[in-house]
């Protein structure tokens, strides 16, 4: 089975999407600021990313340790998600010394795939994976100012394969 990892922030929630937005959140305290809703072009490239690849979501951003996986999981739905790409057990855990890192390894080691090669991370953060570690090359890095884009979706497709 295919995974693709998804980070929330600069992804879905990127800084364009938080410029064009006029509604925030009033139930979230500040200093979080979020959107009632993700990018929904971000979110439609997502969904056909899953469509054409044939993989499934696992949500590894710090939104499931802030706001929770029911907070995290509604609004990636109400932001254009389809429901149906989630994994089975769609988010990492994280733990008091879990990182995102950690989150993600250990959410591997517990639902081992056949091949890295069926693996794809889509996250900000040039720094997630170390220098020679096999994720890294298993990275789509995407700029927070815009957001999962047209080259991202092309990068997923090319990493993972279509699907058969």
């Amino acid at each position: 089975m295919k995974i693709i990892f998804l980070d929330v922030d600069d992804v879905l929630n990127s800084d364009r999407s938080i410029a064009s937005c006029t509604k925030f959140d009033t139930e979230i305290s500040p200093p979080i600021r979020i959107p009632l809703f993700g990018d929904p072009v971000a979110a439609a490239l997502f969904n056909r990313a899953c469509e054409v690849t044939g993989a499934k979501v696992v949500v590894s951003s710090t939104w499931i340790e802030a706001v929770g996986w029911s907070y995290t999981h509604g609004w990636l739905v109400g932001s254009g998600l389809d429901e149906r790409n989630f994994h089975e057990d769609p988010c990492i855990t994280f733990g008091p010394d879990t990182d995102k890192r950690v989150g993600i390894i250990g959410w591997l080691n517990q639902h081992p795939v056949a091949s890295i090669d069926q693996i794809c991370v889509v996250d900000d953060d040039i720094h997630l994976f170390k220098k020679g570690e096999p994720l890294r090359k298993r990275q789509v890095m995407v700029r927070g100012p815009d957001g999962l884009l047209l080259e991202h979706f092309r990068s997923i497709i090319q990493k993972l394969g279509k699907a058969k």
